[in-house]
C-alpha cells in the first residue's frame, strides 16, 4: 500500500514525507530487533528516493543549461538539473545524487537491489563505481582536486615564483593539458 501511494506521489513533498517515515520505521525496527520491519523500512526508503529522483527529473531536467556571467540561468542550486533541485528541497547533495542515480535505473535492475536493500547512498556509491576506468580517474581528480584546495591561490603564485625554468615548464604543461582536457569536455557536451 505504501507503495502504491509513493508511485502516486505528484511533488516532491510528499515524497520526503515516505521517505521520513521509511526512516521512522528503521528506527522502530532497530530498537524492537525486528529484521523484517528494517527490511520493510529499507525497500521503502529506495522507493522514496527514486520517486523523488523520477519527479525531480521530470521537473527539472538535467541537460545544458545555459551559463550566464553569474552561474546558471534558470537554476538556483550550485547544479542544474534535478540535483539541484533536490538540494533545494533540503536533501544534502549526496542524497540528491543517490536519488537521481536511483531514479535511472531500469525497473529490473531496481527490483534485483529491492532483494538485498541498501541505503541510497550506499547504493549510488556502488552504481558509480561499477566502472574500473571512471573510478580510477575519478579517484585520481579528486586526489588532484584535493591537493589543489589545500593551497590557496596566494600560496600558489608564491611557489611559482619560486620555481626554476624545469618546474615553470613541467607545470605550464599540466595546465595547458587541463584545459584541452575540459575544452575536449565541453565540446563533448553540446549538442
Amino acid at each position: 500500500m505504501a507503495i502504491k501511494a509513493l508511485e502516486a506521489c505528484a511533488t516532491l513533498d510528499e515524497t520526503r514525507t515516505w521517505r521520513t517515515a521509511a526512516e521512522a520505521l528503521a528506527v522502530w525496527a532497530k530498537l524492537y530487533k525486528s529484521e523484517e520491519a528494517e527490511l520493510k523500512a529499507k525497500r521503502l526508503r529506495l522507493y522514496a528516493y527514486r520517486r523523488m529522483g523520477q519527479l525531480a527529473g521530470e521537473i527539472r531536467p538535467s541537460g545544458r543549461i545555459k551559463q550566464t556571467g553569474n552561474g546558471f540561468r534558470g537554476c538556483k542550486g550550485s547544479f542544474p538539473g534535478a540535483v539541484s533541485l533536490l538540494e533545494e528541497h533540503g536533501l544534502t547533495k549526496t542524497e540528491a545524487g543517490a536519488a537521481t542515480w536511483i531514479a535511472r535505473l531500469p525497473q529490473q535492475e531496481f527490483e534485483l537491489l529491492l532483494k538485498r536493500p541498501l541505503s541510497p547512498t550506499t547504493l549510488s556509491q556502488h552504481l558509480w563505481n561499477r566502472d574500473p576506468v571512471w573510478m580510477r580517474f575519478s579517484r585520481s581528480a579528486m586526489a588532484l582536486r584535493a591537493i589543489l584546495r589545500r593551497h590557496p591561490p596566494r600560496e600558489i603564485q608564491a611557489v611559482a615564483r619560486m620555481l626554476g625554468e624545469r618546474q615553470t615548464g613541467t607545470l605550464r604543461v599540466l595546465v595547458g593539458d587541463l584545459r584541452r582536457m575540459l575544452r575536449q569536455l565541453d565540446e563533448s557536451a553540446k549538442p
